[in-house]
């Protein structure tokens, strides 16, 4: 039984070229394919499912034209009629998951807390949740470490936890994806590796790969991750 499914959203861009569409339409059908993918997780009665949709790198480095359109992306996302319906009638909880303040300028440019004031209000109406959807926006995972080290340290200072009493769990409780860890994590557009996705929390989980593009995935490949999965033999070091 499956709980909990990563999924690194790459190749929209080189989707993008194959297909003859510019980068902006390439996004648009990553997007459809997100929400597309949500259907599947409800329809497979997955309880939890994180999606790494822009690192910290992506929004320090790209250029204010693709900027621009991972705003659209946004606004596309919250804007939708039928996709609110979607999220608030399966009672789904999305949660985002990054800094709140590196590259806080563009953050801002692109309207991070208006996209996360309305993601609020669909959760206000879900406050008893069936699924869980994480958006991994503005996310680095050694960022995401350092981050949890920097709270203990003002635990430590403010006398609410001692150094030696620190454990892998006090780690986990700190992290933004302080959750149950993901079994797999899929990683489409032959690229085999995490792009320091979810760094903590991978430790035992399968990594599944595909040659497909983030955008070329359909419910077969869905059932496909769900097959490989039941096949593993799950040690986890033993």
């Amino acid at each position: 039984m499956i709980n909990h499914i990563g999924f690194i959203m790459d190749g929209n861009r080189r989707y993008a070229k194959k297909n003859n569409m510019d980068k902006e339409q390439g996004y648009n059908v990553g997007l459809k394919q997100f929400i597309n993918f949500v259907k599947l997780q409800i329809k497979y009665n997955i309880k939890e499912t994180s999606y790494f949709a822009l690192s910290s790198d992506n929004i320090e480095k790209r250029d204010n034209v693709e900027l621009n359109i991972y705003k659209k992306l946004l606004e596309t996302l919250t804007k939708n009629p039928e996709t609110k319906k979607l999220f608030i009638d399966n009672k789904i909880k999305v949660q985002i998951k990054g800094h709140k303040n590196k590259n806080f300028e563009k953050l801002k440019s692109f309207g991070i807390k208006k996209f996360e004031k309305e993601i609020e209000s669909w959760n206000i109406q879900n406050q008893e949740h069936n699924f869980i959807v994480n958006i991994a926006l503005n996310y680095d995972g050694q960022l995401e470490i350092t981050e949890a080290f920097k709270k203990i340290h003002i635990k430590i200072i403010n006398g609410e936890l001692k150094a030696e009493d620190i454990t892998e769990k006090t780690i986990k409780e700190n992290i933004w994806f302080n959750g149950e860890v993901p079994q797999v994590i899929v990683r489409p557009g032959d690229a085999p590796r995490l792009s320091g996705f979810m760094l903590w929390d991978s430790e035992y989980s399968e990594i599944y790969l595909t040659k497909k593009l983030w955008p070329e995935l359909d419910e077969n490949d869905f059932k496909d991750i769900l097959e490989f999965y039941s096949k593993q033999s799950r040690n986890f070091g033993k």
